[in-house]
C-alpha cells in the first residue's frame, strides 16, 4: 500500500510545476498523504485507545495469568438480566 501511495505521489510531483495541472497535483499529493497518515497511524492509535490494548496486547503475548485479551474481555462481560430472563 505505502509503495503504491508514493509511486502516485512521486509521479505527480512534477505536475507541481505545470500551472495548468499545479491545483490537480497539490490535491492528490495532500489528499493521498493525509489519507496515508490516518490509515496508517491515527486509526489504529485510536482503536486501540478505545478498545483499552496494552503493548504486551497489541505485540500478541499473553498476560501473566495466561489468557489472552479476548479471554480476559469475554469474562469481564457481564449478562444482561433481561435477556437472561
Amino acid at each position: 500500500m505505502s509503495l503504491g501511495i508514493l509511486t502516485t505521489v512521486l509521479g505527480v510531483t512534477p505536475l507541481i510545476w505545470d500551472p495548468f495541472f499545479k491545483s490537480l497535483a497539490v490535491v492528490i499529493i495532500c489528499g493521498l498523504s493525509f489519507a496515508t497518515f490516518l490509515t496508517l497511524i491515527v486509526v489504529p492509535v485510536l482503536y486501540a485507545a478505545f478498545f483499552r490494548i496494552g503493548a504486551n496486547e497489541a505485540s500478541g503475548t499473553e498476560s501473566q495469568r495466561g489468557e489472552t485479551a479476548v479471554e480476559r474481555s469475554s469474562e469481564s462481560q457481564e449478562p444482561d438480566p433481561e435477556i437472561a430472563g
